[in-house]
């Protein structure tokens, strides 16, 4: 890592700890600051570029918390800040569906091969608690979202077919791809 990725990095997790502070995690009641940074490690060990690693640490900071765009590109600049944007659901107000259905079909035709790596460490880290939850919860797991368990396994399905049309050979899919297939087996 050069001084100046060291700086960034250290100023996106501050930024991720701050705005996530009084955030926690459905399923094992973690601090949400361990999510994000285990995508932005995830990426890292990855080799993915530093925008794709400082954008993967700050990828719910717009959508979940006070943070806007502006600021993320005051700080990390304007390809952070795109990286985000397409990881974000652009409107929370419509439906579990619908918002699942967007984000099935930009990752299918319109992002970037980053913001595809980035949401695939998003889901591998998503799926990893998951199945540790599940491990001690039991099918009580499902009661922590808001869409129960067929409805996870077919957005966790339909991720893992449309990665794998764009990112088969990032090295985080075939993980992902088994974190599923051990929470969802057929």
């Amino acid at each position: 890592m050069n001084i100046n990725f060291t700086e960034r990095f250290i100023s996106a997790i501050e930024l991720a700890a701050v705005a996530h502070q009084n955030q926690i995690r459905k399923g094992n009641q973690k601090p949400y600051i361990v999510h994000p940074y285990t995508v932005g490690m995830l990426l890292l060990e990855a080799n993915c570029s530093e925008d794709t690693i400082i954008a993967g640490i700050l990828h719910d900071v717009v959508e979940d918390t006070y943070v806007g765009y502006e600021e993320i590109e005051k700080q990390f600049g304007r390809n952070v800040k795109l990286l985000i944007r397409g990881c974000s659901e652009p409107n929370k107000e419509i439906s579990w569906e619908d918002r699942k259905n967007h984000t099935i079909h930009y990752l299918e035709h319109k992002a970037t091969v980053e913001v595809c790596q980035i949401t695939c460490a998003d889901k591998l880290h998503n799926i990893i608690s998951i199945r540790k939850d599940y491990e001690i919860l039991g099918e009580q797991i499902w009661s922590k979202f808001k869409k129960g368990k067929n409805q996870q396994q077919w957005y966790y399905e339909s991720m893992i077919k449309v990665l794998g049309e764009r990112i088969k050979d990032f090295p985080l899919y075939n993980q992902l791809k088994l974190e599923v297939s051990k929470v969802f087996p057929h």
